[in-house]
């Protein structure tokens, strides 16, 4: 979503589980420009990004904010009292923890990646599980909303900074 909001909808995007494979994008050429989240007003700081800016000679060209909803995402078969197990960012997780905590009979597993989660769910046909993720994340991977805005504040943005060698 924050690369179509800088270089609109004909971008072609390399994805990336982690921000560090971001950063070695850039840094070995496979990608000109990198877009990483640095700050969310809920969950706060993303360690992994500052790790990458002290680690690696990259220049900040561009930031953006982005309203962020996060939403309960499942197989399109799912019903809410299927679930058992969420899967998401631990930065996602962060911002729905009064929801996610009255669900104490989900367990809760920690992944790389938002959009990763949904990919693998629909991957395994799993209809137990959920992730958390964006709208869009749901249409990419033919899954299901279950539940839309579920993390604990409307306002909820997120700051990313998009890098460059240059």
């Amino acid at each position: 979503m924050a690369a179509q909001k800088v270089f609109g909808d004909q971008v072609s995007v390399l994805e990336r589980s982690t921000f560090t494979g971001v950063f070695e994008d850039v840094m070995e050429g496979r990608a000109h420009f990198g877009i990483v989240a640095i700050e969310n007003s809920i969950a706060g700081k993303v360690e992994e990004t500052e790790r990458g800016l002290n680690t690696f000679p990259v220049k900040v060209v561009n930031e953006l904010k982005l309203t962020i909803e996060q939403h309960l995402i499942a197989h399109p078969k799912a019903e809410l009292n299927d679930i058992d197990k969420i899967f998401s960012h631990p930065m996602a997780i962060k911002q729905c923890l009064p929801f996610l905590s009255a669900h104490p009979e989900w367990t809760i597993h920690v992944t790389d990646d938002t959009a990763g989660s949904v990919k693998q769910l629909m991957k395994q046909n799993d209809q137990t599980a959920a992730a958390i993720s964006s709208e869009v994340s749901a249409y990419l991977y033919g899954a299901k909303i279950l539940l839309r805005s579920i993390q604990s504040q409307e306002q909820n943005q997120t700051r990313f900074l998009v890098i460059s060698k240059e």
